[in-house]
């Protein structure tokens, strides 16, 4: 989350909006403490995270030895493990949404998989030179974004 927030201070860069599965009141002590300018949404049920295709982990995603490196350096850097909200096995992901249009992605592959966000920056000036390969996922495919443009309709058309 520092890093994005960070990131956010950049010229250019879009201005974050964290969704959650945390209760409001959760999600309210969490960033009102560590960010209290972040915007965020609270998604207890999930239905955004399904929208954007994100699954809940598997013991590997969650636990695996890329994860245990993660937390390693997240700890050394004088992060911890929070308190448990009750939706830990989710898998975070990081979209670049303009219009109705998902202009980059990145879909962790395990619990510690940050985006990367130089490549938001290159996905927003098409003159940028290309992500190297190995890069986290920029590419979108057609079906991908269609599939959750209709679950966002869905959604708005339920919560209007």
């Amino acid at each position: 989350m520092d890093e994005v927030l960070q990131a956010a201070r950049s010229k250019g860069f879009p201005a974050p909006i964290f969704i959650h599965r945390a209760s409001v009141e959760a999600a309210d002590e969490f960033f009102g403490s560590r960010a209290p300018a972040a915007r965020a949404i609270a998604d207890p049920d999930g239905s955004l995270f399904s929208a954007f295709g994100l699954e809940r982990g598997t013991l590997k995603q969650l636990l695996g030895p890329a994860v245990w490196g993660r937390g390693l350096r997240a700890m050394l850097k004088g992060n911890f493990v929070g308190k448990p909200t009750g939706n830990e096995r989710q898998m975070p992901g990081a979209f670049l949404v303009r219009g109705r249009a998902i202009r980059w992605q990145h879909r962790a592959r395990h619990a510690g998989d940050h985006p990367d966000l130089a490549a938001v920056l290159r996905a927003l000036d098409p003159g940028a030179v290309p992500a190297a390969p190995g890069e986290a996922d920029t590419s979108t495919k057609g079906a991908a974004k269609e599939t959750s443009s209709k679950k966002i309709d869905a959604i708005e058309e339920q919560r209007a």
